[in-house]
């Protein structure tokens, strides 16, 4: 699988950039702005080459003459579906995980014969 940084080239420099001085967001730092859009659209357009299914209308994230609003958009029309498939498919894990046994016999008693075994080898032992 692709690493973040093959995915999005220049994300750690980003982060490590915005975590040394988180104040940048509070400024009008056009050059942040526009990395921070430039790897959200490499993430986003790497993650819709690799959804298991087709969601939202767009195949790309689009941002040339788009402002943030209308970019924000962009990745609610992916997020809402995804979130929605995400959900069906916990869902689906949790009935499965309903289903699957672990052990022929209750864990509690496997552990209770697990301690009786223990203390008679113990006594055995003791016993010697």
């Amino acid at each position: 699988m692709a690493s973040l940084t093959q995915i999005a080239p220049g994300i750690d420099k980003f982060v490590d950039k915005v975590v040394a001085s988180p104040e940048v967001f509070f400024q009008a730092a056009p050059t942040i702005k526009d990395q921070a859009v430039e790897i959200t659209k490499q993430l986003y357009d790497f993650a819709k080459q690799h959804e298991p299914k087709p969601m939202g209308p767009l195949s790309q994230l689009l941002v040339d003459g788009f402002d943030d609003e209308q970019i924000w958009e962009e990745l609610q029309l992916q997020n809402e579906p995804m979130l929605k498939y995400l959900d069906r498919q916990v869902k689906k894990l949790l009935k499965k995980a309903e289903k699957v046994q672990l052990f022929e016999k209750d864990p509690e008693e496997l552990m209770e014969a697990a301690k009786k075994r223990k203390r008679a080898a113990e006594e055995e032992e003791e016993e010697e």
